[in-house]
């Protein structure tokens, strides 16, 4: 079993909880025959290879674990902040609203439906007040896999992406948990306290 080094870090969860529906459908997409699952599934065995050198967090070894990490939520690379299952309650108003508004950002819609008529006013995109955020950090997730070294496999890295998803929240709520510590680190549990979230857990 891995161990943490410290309480903020990381989660030892993956190494006693089982896998929930959602977790096994994620890692399940990695075993599909097509073009794309098998791009994912290589992606990932080069970030086990690359973690078990022990190689420094890098840029590109992050864009590695967030493809791999799309992948396996959504089925295909396309980020599409529409139809993102995963959204914290403030962000699915906001969405809502903006789809109500024609996909405008809603401060620069009028109240009687309009576009605002001040001249300064520059229409903003309906998602600026919202970000993409790894429930479990992409960093967090490659240390764990570091810890673990040579004993990783492919499995246990796919459970350790696949056990906490992308949440799409508001750029406030982003900035609350960077307030507390938790901006590139930390228990999912513990960075999204406070966060309301509404038709999905953190871990499911």
């Amino acid at each position: 079993m891995m161990s943490m080094s410290d309480g903020t870090s990381g989660t030892t969860a993956h190494a006693r909880l089982p896998a929930s529906d959602g977790i096994s459908r994620r890692i399940a997409r990695l075993q599909h025959e097509d073009a794309e699952s098998r791009a994912a599934a290589t992606m990932l065995r080069s970030v086990v290879e690359i973690s078990g050198h022990g190689a420094r967090y890098t840029f590109f070894i992050s864009k590695m674990i967030w493809g791999v990490s799309l992948f396996m939520e959504c089925g295909d690379w396309n980020e599409n902040w529409k139809t993102f299952p995963r959204v914290s309650r403030a962000a699915g108003i906001i969405r809502t609203r903006a789809r109500g508004n024609g996909w405008k950002h809603a401060e620069v819609i009028a109240a009687n439906g309009m576009p605002s008529l001040d001249p300064d006013a520059k229409p903003r995109a309906w998602d600026h007040d919202l970000t993409f955020d790894h429930a479990r950090t992409i960093s967090d997730c490659y240390r764990m896999m570091v810890e673990r070294r040579a004993g990783l496999t492919f499995q246990e890295a796919a459970f350790i992406i696949a056990e906490y998803p992308p949440v799409i929240i508001t750029t406030a709520e982003n900035a609350s948990m960077t307030k507390r510590g938790f901006k590139n680190t930390g228990e999912p549990e513990r960075r999204y306290d406070g966060i309301l979230l509404e038709g999905f857990t953190l871990r499911a």
